[in-house]
């Protein structure tokens, strides 16, 4: 990891590293590759998806998988049949039970294997239009289109519960855009569009349940202010303390 992450005359001394400037990385050009080959700089999306497609390059045995908010690298070890975590925005190896408690992984999430469990080549793939494309739709207004991407997700991997959030916000989207923006009461919507709503409504509902019943939980503000407390810290560690 040295090599991405340490400058020196392999890397034109140009090392990769965390892009500190969007802690709740909503800019999405940020997460592309050619984004990231440019600057050098990203976030918990495209660096470890980077690393595992170098590592592949390499012939490793690398995979993704998540843990909440996050993904990371599995590393196998072939002699002993292990696999270890690699935190690719810190360069620093992590066994599960770390991930478990400073996370508050559920022992229900873990049962389910909604997190640290290694991704086939195929439900990488789909993790990360999970992290990209469909939040690109729904930013821009397409409910539709993320529907139909989350729809291929879902069949890559039918556990990926942030995919089933997703899809409960893109049916909310069109609750928006289609009754709330014209009708500020539910009793102003005429009887024809009725069942066109409550299906909307239902589906809302019903993604977000099957979420929290494989494990999936929507973070805290108390979550969210360890997260930016740990990300503060970290900003200030790299700036060497300022």
């Amino acid at each position: 990891m040295s090599t991405l992450y340490e400058p020196g005359v392999w890397n034109d001394s140009r090392p990769f590293g965390y892009d500190y400037s969007d802690p709740y990385g909503q800019d999405i050009n940020k997460s592309l590759l050619s984004t990231y080959l440019a600057i050098r700089k990203g976030q918990c999306v495209v660096m470890p998806t980077f690393v595992v497609l170098l590592g592949q390059k390499l012939g490793l045995p690398m995979t993704l998988t998540t843990v909440p908010y996050h993904l990371i690298v599995k590393y196998g070890d072939e002699e002993r049949g292990t696999w270890t975590n690699l935190d690719a925005t810190s360069g620093l190896f992590h066994d599960d039970s770390g991930y478990e408690q400073a996370l508050n992984i559920s022992p229900l999430a873990l049962k389910n294997e909604i997190f640290l469990r290694p991704y086939s080549q195929k439900e990488s793939v789909a993790l990360f239009a999970t992290a990209v494309l469909a939040p690109h739709y729904l930013k821009k207004g397409q409910a539709e289109e993320a529907l139909q991407v989350l729809d291929l997700i879902l069949a890559a991997n039918p556990k990926d519960t942030v995919a089933m959030t997703l899809k409960a916000n893109a049916y909310g989207l069109l609750v928006e855009q289609r009754f709330r923006s014209k009708y500020p009461k539910a009793d102003q919507i005429p009887a024809a569009e009725q069942a066109e709503f409550k299906t909307y409504n239902s589906q809302i509902v019903a993604w977000r349940t099957n979420a929290e019943t494989l494990g999936w939980r929507e973070w805290t503000q108390a979550d969210w202010d360890k997260y930016l407390k740990r990300f503060s810290n970290e900003k200030t560690k790299d700036n060497g303390g300022k």
